[in-house]
């Protein structure tokens, strides 16, 4: 009985692990606020103990305008940093 756990749990680790292996993780979009490249984590400003996106620090009601860039326009304006796409938000100005 003993020996038939091992055997269960070294299998059931071994998918997992295989699995594991085999996710795709997807890579975050540059964010550009105003102009600026944002790091792809900053501190939050509810939570300073916590990194977030910087989109997660943007206030909706100050957004005037998302334009969303990918494939060859992304890498065209933003180089290599645009291969994952691009999100251009605009604030409205106070």
């Amino acid at each position: 009985m003993k020996k038939t756990f091992l055997v269960l749990v070294l299998l059931v680790s071994v998918i997992i692990s295989f699995s594991q292996q085999q996710k795709q993780t997807v890579a975050a979009p540059l964010y550009v606020i105003n102009g600026q490249v944002q790091p792809e984590w900053v501190v939050s400003q509810s939570d300073p103990g916590k990194m977030v996106r910087p989109i997660e620090n943007l206030d909706p009601t100050t957004i005037e305008k998302i334009e969303v860039l990918n494939g060859e326009k992304a890498i065209v304006k933003y180089k290599d940093a645009g291969k994952n796409g691009v999100v251009e938000i605009t604030t409205k100005k106070k």
